[in-house]
């Protein structure tokens, strides 16, 4: 029988009598759903109640976890707009220089590093990628862990050099046969012996910006001859920046370290917190140092407190490869406070600037614009 569920007469029964279920054929029809509800199985009522609690268990986990994401995007935001830097400074001294590559017309350009493929070896005349073949056949290898290790051939001589060459937006960490490890900011070089001697300081060289945890060994100092400077540890962490047209700066993080200059007229030694800077007259100014804003590029970031404008785009055209122009001077020395993540865009870092900025920064081509 076809049932019409919207059919508001039906009741169950039909009311034509030769189709109406008589007592015998009720009876008959009790029995067989009785029979068939005694062979079916009992169900387990605490696994029933289990599994329930485990649906919803993961039910509540879910949604706590969407909500969980959405406070974090909350926070997040209010992080954002209570710590974006909106005052400005303004300053009359220059601080260090780089150099000018040209000006014409009131235009000031600032050259960015040259392009560099990818992190590169040159021993002798020879330069190669870090992950070829040669370089593996070289000593050199990189982990899981994305650490650059260096073990030396048995036959390499004291004098045979190695540079280390980071391209512009890269980092790379080294680990150095005497177990020193170095953290290389980008657009640096560090050159550095095939093997160190016995008896005698470790000496590297380097060009750019680098982090130092030095293995300690007092009868072998560790040595960094970077620009005008030597700086001598035995076994510390440090850090020092001295890109070309720089002056040098050196910041202590622990331990102890002592700066001279090459000519032996100068020297100074540092406790942890503070840095020295390296002037044009050959003196150091020794000052407390801001350790998260130095160590900023070893952690990912952009970090500028209270440094020119001009000082923070180098920085930045240095990391995209970008020349950086001031059409004018009166910018030049604006401080600022800024902080942001080496993983943005160039885009996104610009217009971050321009909401605390006085003037407006534009990117053209290869160029960050600054325009007063």
């Amino acid at each position: 029988m076809e049932i019409n569920i919207h059919d508001k007469e039906y009741t169950g029964w039909s009311e034509n009598p030769e189709q109406a279920m008589n007592q015998e054929d009720a009876q008959t029809d009790f029995e067989l759903r009785r029979a068939s509800l005694e062979d079916a199985p009992i169900p387990d009522v605490d696994e029933a109640f289990e599994q329930f609690k485990t649906e919803r268990l993961q039910f509540k986990r879910s949604a706590v976890v969407v909500r969980m994401w959405a406070l974090a995007a909350a926070v997040a935001c209010l992080v954002v707009a209570f710590f974006l830097p909106w005052n400005k400074w303004l300053s009359s001294t220059m601080g260090n220089e780089k150099p000018v590559i040209a000006k014409t017309d009131g235009n000031v350009v600032y050259e960015a590093q040259k392009p560099m493929k990818d992190v590169a070896l040159t021993m002798g005349d020879k330069t190669f990628d870090l992950h070829s073949e040669d370089a593996q056949r070289k000593g050199f290898s990189i982990n899981n862990d994305e650490m650059i290790r260096f073990l030396a051939p048995e036959n390499v001589s004291p004098e045979d050099r190695t540079t280390l060459i980071i391209p512009q937006g890269k980092t790379a960490r080294l680990l150095l046969p005497d177990g020193t490890k170095v953290w290389l900011s980008a657009c640096s070089r560090l050159i550095f012996p095939q093997k160190f001697l016995e008896n005698a300081p470790r000496e590297v060289r380097l060009i750019g910006e680098a982090y130092f945890e030095v293995t300690h060994d007092e009868t072998r100092p560790f040595i960094v001859h970077s620009g005008n400077i030597s700086t001598t540890v035995l076994g510390t962490t440090f850090n020092i920046r001295c890109f070309e047209g720089e002056q040098p700066c050196v910041t202590l993080a622990s331990g102890r370290v002592r700066v001279t200059n090459t000519s032996k007229q100068g020297e100074v030694t540092l406790t942890p917190g503070q840095q020295a800077f390296f002037n044009k007259n050959s003196t150091f100014n020794v000052e407390e140092a801001d350790l998260e804003g130095v160590l900023s590029w070893k952690n990912g970031g952009f970090y500028f407190e209270n440094q020119t404008l001009r000082e923070a785009l180098t920085e930045i055209g240095r990391w995209y490869n970008y020349n950086v122009i001031f059409t004018g001077n009166e910018h030049l020395n604006d401080r600022i406070h800024y902080n942001g993540e080496r993983s943005w865009t160039l885009k996104q870092v610009i217009e971050q600037l321009n909401r605390i900025c006085e003037t407006n920064i534009k990117i053209d081509s290869t160029n960050i614009v600054v325009n007063n």
